[in-house]
């Protein structure tokens, strides 16, 4: 059996190797087709739903914005990954994009379906460095996820002094977070 995971910005490829249905969200068209080209996919454009798929239709990338993406539609997903695309996130957009992951894991009567759902991000002082990449505190976390799913911390390393991201931070200590959630 397939199971269906949502991504953001994680390898797509090894998913599909692993035998799972991929649904993605891309708002840029050149990403999408350089992505393709990277791994032979064969992806054709489907104009009337916004999507691309291969021909076997275990992988399929919605191409726009994903506040728009009918998201219900593709789902529900019992697993999703989300590698730093909540960092990129606007501050003022959060909570939007809280809602159209929270959406994804809901079956067509409302309920939630038993997901996993696997986010990584990066803390760090908003003072001293204010993005892009932008910090998600545990506060984040609880205000975005925490009243519609259980958390669980998974890992916290800081990030070394050499590693680009602090370099462009100018040094502020920071963290990266692994957060894990499932149905509450």
């Amino acid at each position: 059996e397939f199971r269906r995971v949502l991504f953001r910005s994680c390898d797509i490829a090894h998913l599909l190797r692993l035998g799972f249905r991929v649904f993605a969200i891309e708002y840029v068209r050149k990403a999408i087709e350089e992505l393709d080209q990277e791994n032979g996919f064969g992806l054709q454009f489907d104009a009337d739903e916004s999507v691309f798929r291969t021909a076997d239709g275990r992988l399929l990338i919605y191409n726009g914005d994903m506040y728009e993406c009918p998201i219900e539609k593709w789902g529900p997903f019992e697993c999703v990954w989300d590698r730093a695309s909540f960092c990129a996130v606007d501050y003022d957009l959060r909570p939007k994009y809280a809602d159209v992951m929270r959406r994804s894991v809901m079956d067509s009567s409302g309920r939630q379906v038993a997901f996993r759902y696997l986010l990584e991000t990066f803390n760090c002082d908003r003072a001293v460095f204010a993005g892009p990449p932008r910090a998600v505190s545990m506060e984040d976390i609880r205000e975005y996820f925490g009243g519609w799913a259980r958390h669980e911390m998974l890992e916290v390393t800081a990030l070394p002094d050499k590693h680009l991201m602090r370099k462009a931070m100018k040094m502020t200590p920071a963290a990266c977070l692994v957060s894990f959630f499932t149905p509450k």
